[in-house]
């Protein structure tokens, strides 16, 4: 029943996203209940101590997740900026930079060659 509760834990870690820590913090709490209901009579259930540990693992996931996100928006932004701050116009393989459509999106296979 541990293995069960484990699994359903481990799941739940993996697809936590943080906007739905609340969700999963009731979907895990669901395993530990039908343990405790089911192993009454062998008086099996899941510690609380232990239960709130994995509660504290998803929301310390979810804490991350969330700094990971931002940190993510922050080096974008960054790159972003430095780009603007006078580093030549990126080319793409292909096009010829005097071209006056350079940049934009040509849709024929043969586009270097033709020029469409």
């Amino acid at each position: 029943m541990l293995r069960a509760y484990n699994a359903e834990a481990d799941s739940c870690v993996r697809t936590l996203r943080p906007h739905t820590l609340q969700t999963t913090i009731t979907r895990l709490a669901s395993p530990a209940n039908t343990i405790a209901r089911l192993g009454k009579t062998m008086n099996i259930e899941i510690d609380d101590k232990y239960h709130r540990l994995r509660l504290l693992e998803l929301e310390l996931t979810a804490d991350y997740l969330v700094k990971q996100k931002k940190r993510k928006i922050a080096s974008a932004s960054n790159a972003s900026a430095s780009a603007r701050k006078g580093s030549p116009p990126r080319v793409r393989a292909g096009e010829d930079p005097a071209d006056e459509r350079a940049g934009s999106v040509l849709h024929c296979p043969c586009a270097a060659a033709c020029r469409r």
